[in-house]
This record gives structure tokens, sequence and C-alpha cells, in this order.
């Protein structure tokens, strides 16, 4: 009986963990593409700026 729900435990816990991991990619992916954008927002307003001046 205990064997068995050690098993379903770590089942459990896998299943969790590569959700949370996944979760996780999904969140650093998220945040280098909004880095990059925003990077090349300011880059834009720069070369704007340098256009005005």
């Amino acid at each position: 009986m205990a064997k068995i729900d050690i098993a379903g435990l770590k089942k459990i816990l896998k299943c969790t963990f590569i959700k949370a991991m996944r979760k996780i990619c999904c969140l650093s992916v998220h945040f280098l593409v909004f880095s990059k954008n925003f990077e090349k927002k300011k880059n834009k307003k720069r070369i704007m700026r340098k256009n005005t001046e």
C-alpha cells in the first residue's frame, strides 16, 4: 500500500514539476521577447531624436 502511494506521489510531483518548468520557460521567453522589444523601442526613440537634432 505504501509503495503504491509513493509511486503515485512521485508521478504527481513529476507532473507538477514539468508543468511548473513549462510555465517558467514560457514566462522567461515572454520576458526575453518583451525586453528585446523594449530595447528596440528605446533605440527607435534615440534614432528619432538624432534625426530631429
